[in-house]
């Protein structure tokens, strides 16, 4: 270990890291300098070292120095940081106070996110000091920040819901809106699950201001998803929020003149679906084969049978109602084509 100890280049250390048994890293870590200790532990990658764990783990240990431990995990990846701190696996045997004064802020929030029920027990008793402490003040402002962030793109996005021109936009683009509100719902339980988490060990901190804050916190957090954004519409329970909004303004193609309850047969007048011909272009008539033959049965006695075998695949599919193309999100011509041939009819 002289070349450690004398300074070599960082290559080196790295593959010093990964070509070094456990046992090495344990017993020669100690001869690192603070910053070559973070470039060890950042060539124990997955996806560059089989061992990389273990190692990680050899090497933390090995290492006598605060500033040595700091240095290291400001380095560390979530992979890293989530095997080291796991108590199923094994002890946590080296201090961890100057481990939480060099492990960066936005790499405490994901370990709160990720946190398993034993490491949480861990980290509650390292709650009492200070390092950890100061992640958690730390987070609170995070997550505030985020959560006001979060709360001007619902806004946002109910803004671009009301200026959507929904029988100009095709199934794409509706899915785009939904794709946004879900992204926005995932964000705020991750916020959830992080401060409910921080919460666990603010209790056992002592720290009432740090509790205030994370119990009120976690209260906006959970009302805001509930009352902004909202669930999706589901089985047992129609839409609210966003997706209830998004909704709404879909279902006004069909507000004008018709209710809920009207056959799907008289929302298809707001399609511009109007004429046999129509009908079989969006494939309300399957068993029709060509237009010549649509054609030629329009002008026979087979042409009130055609509309009813329209208003049959209608029913077939799931749209009796007016109802059943708002909750389909069908609010064009192209729309109802897309569904019709993509549905699968039910046995």
């Amino acid at each position: 270990m002289d070349d450690i100890q004398k300074g070599i280049a960082h290559q080196d250390i790295a593959q010093w890291a990964r070509s070094a048994s456990v046992e090495q890293l344990r017993s020669q870590s100690a001869s690192l300098a603070p910053e070559q200790a973070a470039i060890a532990i950042s060539a124990l990658q997955p996806d560059q070292d089989p061992l990389w764990a273990q190692k990680a783990r050899a090497l933390i240990e090995g290492l006598r120095e605060n500033s040595q431990r700091e240095r290291a995990a400001a380095a560390l990846t979530l992979p890293q940081l989530l095997f080291l701190l796991d108590g199923d696996k094994e002890a946590v045997t080296f201090p961890l106070a100057p481990f939480f004064v060099g492990l960066p802020s936005a790499l405490f929030a994901q370990l709160m996110e990720n946190a398993s029920a034993p490491l949480l027990a861990l980290l509650r008793v390292e709650s009492t000091c200070e390092p950890l402490q100061h992640h958690l003040t730390l987070l609170c402002h995070s997550v505030a920040a985020e959560s006001e962030q979060l709360s001007h793109a619902v806004i946002a996005l109910g803004v671009a819901i009301d200026q959507l021109d929904v029988m100009q936009q095709g199934k794409e683009e509706i899915k785009r809106l939904l794709q946004q509100i879900d992204l926005i719902a995932d964000s705020y339980q991750k916020k959830e699950k992080i401060t409910a988490n921080a919460l666990i060990l603010a209790w056992n901190s002592a720290r009432a201001d740090l509790i205030e804050k994370l119990m009120i916190l976690k209260e906006l957090l959970a009302r805001r998803r509930k009352c902004e954004v909202g669930y999706p519409r589901t089985i047992d329970s129609a839409p609210s929020g966003l997706y209830a909004h998004l909704e709404g303004c879909l279902a006004k193609v069909y507000s004008q003149g018709l209710e809920e309850r009207d056959s799907a047969i008289e929302a298809l007048a707001r399609l511009g679906i109007w004429y046999l011909r129509d009908y079989w272009e969006v494939g309300l008539l399957p068993h029709v084969l060509s237009l010549q033959e649509l054609e030629e049965l329009e002008g026979s006695a087979e042409k009130e049978a055609l509309y009813a075998a329209a208003r049959h695949r209608l029913a077939e599919l799931g749209l009796k109602e007016v109802s059943d193309l708002t909750k389909q999100m069908i609010c064009s011509k192209k729309m109802l084509q897309d569904y019709l041939t993509a549905a699968v009819i039910p046995h």
